[in-house]
């Protein structure tokens, strides 16, 4: 089997388990959208510490899931209350809940804990 027909494979297989370094990658795409979010520094600044100590623990030998779960939980709702207070946030609410539920099976937690 040459790289292309990996590839193919690869593709056509999209509900393949996520390796840490995929999660890694996604929560790198959360900080980016608060990053680049209208939210006021303060929260901005506050769900960015909680998606790092997310990234920190996935990056361990054996990470804590329920560990990563909660910065993520605790992230999206810094999320929420400004949304509550900055239209602005909105569209990303949108794009950070397209990345959490791809974390899902990851992080083996319903999509409910995040409401």
């Amino acid at each position: 089997m040459n790289v292309t027909q990996n590839q193919l494979l690869d593709q056509g297989n999209s509900e393949k388990p996520l390796t840490q370094t995929d999660v890694v990658e996604l929560i790198a795409q959360l900080e980016e959208l608060f990053r680049n979010s209208k939210l006021p520094e303060a929260q901005t600044s506050k769900a960015i510490k909680h998606l790092e100590a997310a990234k920190e623990e996935v990056q361990e030998k054996e990470p804590d899931k329920d560990f990563v779960a909660k910065n993520l939980q605790k992230a999206t709702k810094v999320l929420k209350q400004a949304n509550e207070a900055v239209t602005a946030g909105t569209n990303i609410w949108e794009k950070v809940q397209s990345i959490i539920t791809k974390l899902l099976p990851w992080l083996g937690v319903a999509a409910s804990f995040f409401s």
